[in-house]
């Protein structure tokens, strides 16, 4: 897997989380660190292809804008939306600082550690508060592995591989960090 492979991908931005009103507008979760950040792409695409043109209308609590996508949407529509998600090509994505990651670029990796086993491909990366958690799955079983610099030595992009300490390390570093926040 080369680097200019994972360039050209789609990259989800946002999903429609549900219709809001009787006008056509959705309820709009983005996935940017700052949600408003949606403004920067006003064309954005479905799965199949489709193109949305994207008006943000307003904010919904904490985490969701409001938005018409085409002007011609009513509530049937919108309804219809429902779960939608919505990319952009990942060619017109801002270039990232040294050390930062799209998920997207990330997703799909293989993880393998210094001594050489095989941990599994890289399919989710979950944030329940504290950081980052790789989800890397091996047939029907799924690790949890904690996206640091102490755990991910390095990112190889023109091999499709992230490089990691090995599993009795992983291990070892969260029983210490456990044995820290005791004392």
């Amino acid at each position: 897997m080369s680097n200019s492979f994972q360039k050209n991908k789609m990259v989800c931005v946002c999903q429609v989380a549900s219709a809001h009103g009787v006008k056509g507008e959705v309820k709009l979760f983005s996935f940017m660190e700052d949600r408003l950040n949606i403004k920067s792409y006003p064309v954005l695409f479905d799965e199949d292809g489709k193109s949305y043109e994207v008006k943000v209308t307003g904010l919904f609590k904490e985490d969701l804008l409001i938005a018409r996508l085409n002007d011609n949407m009513d509530r049937n529509v919108a309804e219809e939306l429902r779960g939608k998600k919505l990319y952009v090509n990942r060619d017109n994505m801002p270039d990232l600082e040294e050390e930062e990651y799209y998920h997207a670029d990330l997703i799909g990796l293989e993880v393998v550690t210094t001594d050489g086993e095989n941990l599994g491909i890289v399919s989710a990366i979950h944030n329940f508060g504290a950081g980052d958690i790789l989800e890397v799955k091996k047939g029907q079983n799924s690790l949890m592995l904690p996206f640091t610099k102490k755990v991910v030595l390095k990112i190889d992009f023109d091999n499709g591989q992230m490089i990691s300490i090995p599993l009795k390390e992983i291990f070892l570093e969260q029983e210490n960090d456990k044995e820290g926040e005791e004392n």
